[in-house]
């Protein structure tokens, strides 16, 4: 029993519905229907090999954007630490220049003139 029927309804059933394909492919002998049945398996592994060559391309695209995305990463972490150390000396001379008008300032205050 399959699907709570007995296995003469299951049988009938199966039979309708190779009825049902043999009429849609126009299969009339059992060996047209064995030759339709094995260019159908053919297919169904072309399929297969297909798709499964259709998946390695896909996951070899997906590793080689992983290996992108990583590369990338790794080139902007590297432009950050040289923005940082570009930032780090422009403040620095701005400190410098900054205290330098200061210190003349201060020189000037000291020194005015008579």
């Amino acid at each position: 029993m399959l699907d709570g029927k007995s296995d003469a309804e299951n049988k009938g059933r199966e039979a309708k519905n190779w009825e049902e394909v043999a009429k849609e492919f126009e299969i009339t002998s059992p060996a047209q229907l064995r030759e339709t049945l094995h260019e159908a398996a053919k297919m169904r592994k072309g399929l297969k090999a297909k798709d499964y060559e259709q998946l390695r391309a896909v996951m070899g695209q997906l590793r080689n954007s992983e290996k992108i995305q990583r590369e990338l990463r790794a080139r902007i972490a590297q432009l950050r630490k040289e923005s940082d150390a570009l930032k780090s000396e422009e403040n620095e001379e701005r400190r410098a220049r900054v205290t330098g008008e200061r210190e003349g300032q201060r020189v000037a205050a000291h020194v005015r003139p008579p």
